[in-house]
């Protein structure tokens, strides 16, 4: 399965290992229906644009070819901390799995909205 990551578990990001068994396809973007937020000094996450109160944006991230071993893992610790899998179309056509943040209430606590849809620590 493709599964499409934009955060900690990015090529030399604090979470890569949990795709170690994973072949990775490479770097892309999304369609332009998301919008990320970020925590400083943490991690983002990704929220529909229907739910945000800002316009939606393309997200870059690196998708991985993952093996069952790898994604089981990953499922339960980001499903625990509150994302849900959702298919995603990204722009070369394919379509991939993508974590998505279920609550949908906008974020505070200090996120900062991330227009370019890009990610970095």
């Amino acid at each position: 399965m493709l599964l499409f990551v934009y955060g900690t578990l990015k090529r030399g990001e604090f979470n890569e290992g949990l795709l170690s068994r994973s072949v990775f396809a490479g770097v892309t973007r999304t369609e332009k229906k998301f919008i990320m937020y970020r925590y400083p000094q943490s991690y983002p996450f990704v929220i529909p644009v229907a739910y945000g109160e800002h316009d939606g944006s393309t997200i870059q991230g690196e998708v991985y070819d993952v093996t069952a071993s790898d994604f089981l893992p990953i499922f339960r610790i980001e499903s625990s901390a509150g994302y849900d899998l959702k298919e995603v179309l990204l722009e070369n056509g394919a379509v991939a799995l993508m974590f998505v943040y279920a609550n949908l209430l906008l974020p505070g606590d200090g996120a900062e909205h991330v227009p370019s849809g890009e990610w970095v620590l």
